[in-house]
């Protein structure tokens, strides 16, 4: 046979260890380099044959197509577990995950006592501090306050403030901030490294309508100018149902409106509302009507076992129950600064 024939015999060869080398592409790729020591053409016939092994390699192993040509055992290129192990990634995790928050900011509603301070003497803070938590002391242990100085005759020192801290402390409460008050509370409680906390009040009452005055005798003639609009009455938010028992530890709050609770109010659990409340079931927890300041708000009760009734920020606590408001039909009012309670239909 001839020189063109012994090529072809060795592409034929050649071209038979690579289709039977899929799964030996090291044997392949030896046979085209021998394939190569018989000529320059038959050689570059071999080396095309051992990259058609290669690629034919490669639809053998679903991996062969991601590993470099050279990457055999015993090779320098680094090991790919090596590397995952290193960096801490996954084959099987997304190199895109997104990191979990480490904080979430959300306003709530926080319920907070108030302490109106008409003095700062700290000796008389603290006995009328004692003989309010004497008669629930489990409720007022560690209860957070809120110090109003606004009905002080004037702005006390912070010194003075630091006074009145320790008293509250040594009474059992913590003192978290100071009531808004304006520019000077800003900065005395700057000093003091307190915050302001600002309380916002509903307003159940319609601005008056200004009218202007009557025009002189001289300008009678003049026709009367269009009287002004109405105003316009804000839309009242339906009552808020409550069908479901209000267990321990749970609040249900109805904002701008009022309330409605048709099952039992457990112990520790508390219902409050910016209206009125009604509690058609036995109330054991406790219960704030006009939480932004309404004070005509009213709480009505079908059981009355309640631990704390409050109505625009004045409350009450019952460590224990009156024996002619306990287990009855209970109302709620204020009167002025007074708290009062009546059995319903009295």
């Amino acid at each position: 046979m001839g020189f063109a024939a012994a090529a072809g015999a060795g592409r034929l060869a050649a071209g038979a260890e690579v289709t039977s080398s899929t799964q030996f592409g090291h044997a392949t790729r030896a046979a085209g380099h021998a394939t190569g020591a018989t000529g320059d053409a038959t050689g570059a016939t071999g080396h095309a044959t051992g990259a058609t092994g290669h690629a034919t390699g490669a639809t053998g192993h679903s991996l062969m197509s991601a590993v470099p040509v050279d990457s055999w055992p015993g090779s320098s290129m680094p090991n790919t577990n090596s590397i995952l192990k290193k960096t801490g990634l996954s084959m099987k995790q997304p190199a895109d995950v997104a990191r979990e928050q480490a904080v979430e900011v959300r306003f709530g509603q926080v319920g907070i006592l108030q302490v109106r301070l008409r003095t700062t003497q700290p000796g008389e803070i603290l006995d009328e501090l004692t003989g309010k938590t004497a008669t629930a002391p489990h409720f007022f242990d560690r209860t957070p306050v809120c110090l109003d100085l606004n009905s002080l005759p004037k702005l006390p020192s912070a010194d003075d403030v630091r006074g009145v801290i320790d008293a509250v402390r040594r009474a059992g409460m913590m003192t978290v901030g100071l009531s808004q008050g304006g520019t000077s509370i800003e900065e005395l409680a700057y000093r003091l490294d307190l915050p302001v906390i600002h309380h916002v009040r509903a307003s159940a009452k319609t601005a008056p309508v200004v009218q202007a005055a009557s025009p002189p005798a001289a300008a009678a003639a003049a026709p009367p100018p269009p009287p002004p609009p109405a105003p316009e009455v804000a839309a009242v938010p339906p009552t808020l149902m409550q069908s479901q028992p209000v267990r321990s530890g749970q609040r249900v709050y109805a904002r701008n409106r009022d309330l409605i609770v048709t099952a039992m109010v457990a112990a520790g659990a508390e219902v409050m509302a910016d209206g009125c409340v009604h509690i058609y079931g036995p109330l054991r927890g406790r219960v704030m009507a006009g939480a932004h300041g309404d004070t005509d708000a009213r709480v009505f009760c079908q059981q009355f076992h309640a631990e704390l009734v409050s109505i625009a920020g004045v409350f009450r606590v019952f460590e224990t129950i009156p024996p002619e408001l306990a287990g009855m039909p209970v109302q709620a009012w204020l009167s002025g600064d007074d708290l009062k309670f009546a059995k319903i239909g009295e």
